[in-house]
């Protein structure tokens, strides 16, 4: 599936540096500190290390990945969209599917219980 560069940039502004690190990870089959000292390789930036990084909850004091490497980040996101290679988790939609019949069982249980 070919995402437009408008679609991935929406996407992509919902999504936390330490989200996007574990996509990209996920996508390569590489740890997360690879990903994030990969990134910033590429770019050319100096980041924190790893484990403060990690310490500090994301990044600077805006909580956010220098720019760069955010968009190096997003990039290596948008190469795998295109590819088909990115391994995005659809528990969430299981578990409210799930927890959505679930409630609709207990409710027909009470109706009969009360009935009978």
């Amino acid at each position: 599936m070919q995402a437009t560069e408008n679609e991935a940039r929406i996407m992509l502004n919902e999504v936390s540096d330490l989200h996007l690190i574990k996509i990209i990870a996920d996508a390569e089959n590489w740890s997360l500190e690879k990903v994030y000292k990969m990134a910033h390789d590429q770019v050319h930036v100096e980041g924190y290390p790893w484990e403060s990084f990690i310490k500090r909850g994301n990044a600077d004091s805006q909580g956010r990945l220098p720019t760069p490497v955010r968009q190096e980040l997003q990039r290596a996101f948008q190469v795998h969209m295109d590819a088909g290679s990115l391994k995005l988790s659809t528990t969430g939609g299981l578990v409210k599917g799930f927890t959505k019949w679930l409630m609709i069982g207990w409710v027909i249980y009470f109706i009969l219980v009360i009935l009978f």
